[in-house]
């Protein structure tokens, strides 16, 4: 089965930020710096309501800039890794991300032709099938996969059966 597409400077970066919205470690990370300033905060508190008194003003003061924190800093983290991911792909040529392919999938694995040259992929190198609302991603990698459009199928019918013939190609892997 064969496919013709063509990727642009927005599939790579909707595919960042896919990536970076349903990453485990991203996650995490998020949710250590969610933590990170009002624990930091509440043990200041402590400490110093020890060594002198509590003063129950900074508590309440900490408890606004706490939820303050909690609340924004992922939406600031994710703006941030954005911003980046743009930054980082306008900084030069990126002709191999960007531009016509035709991807075949066969038994025996992907391969992908463009105008800069073609790869082959068996299929036990294919970490996962993805799905979002307007792509197709078949990670390769941790952190890179094949980024498809939906837009490039004619009806949902076909969409379904390239991810019906996608997922069982790689199940037998």
């Amino acid at each position: 089965m064969t496919i013709k597409y063509e990727n642009t400077f927005d599939d790579i970066i909707v595919f960042n930020k896919f990536h970076y919205e349903n990453s485990p470690s991203v996650k995490r990370s998020t949710y250590l710096l969610q933590l990170f300033l009002p624990v930091s905060y509440f043990v200041i508190w402590l400490v110093d309501g020890l060594l002198d008194k509590f003063s129950f003003k900074y508590l309440i003061i900490f408890f606004i800039i706490s939820i303050l924190w909690v609340f924004f800093i992922p939406i600031l983290n994710k703006w941030y890794h954005i911003r980046n991911s743009i930054k980082m792909y306008s900084e030069g040529d990126n002709k191999i991300f960007i531009g016509q392919r035709i991807l075949t999938i066969s038994p025996n694995g992907i391969i992908v032709k463009s105008d800069n040259g073609e790869s082959k992929i068996n299929w036990n190198l294919v970490n996962k099938i993805v799905e979002s609302n307007d792509h197709l991603y078949i990670y390769v990698s941790s952190v890179s996969a094949y980024i498809i459009p939906k837009k490039i199928f004619k009806d949902e019918i076909d969409q379904n059966n390239f991810m019906k013939t996608l997922k069982e190609f790689h199940s037998h892997s």
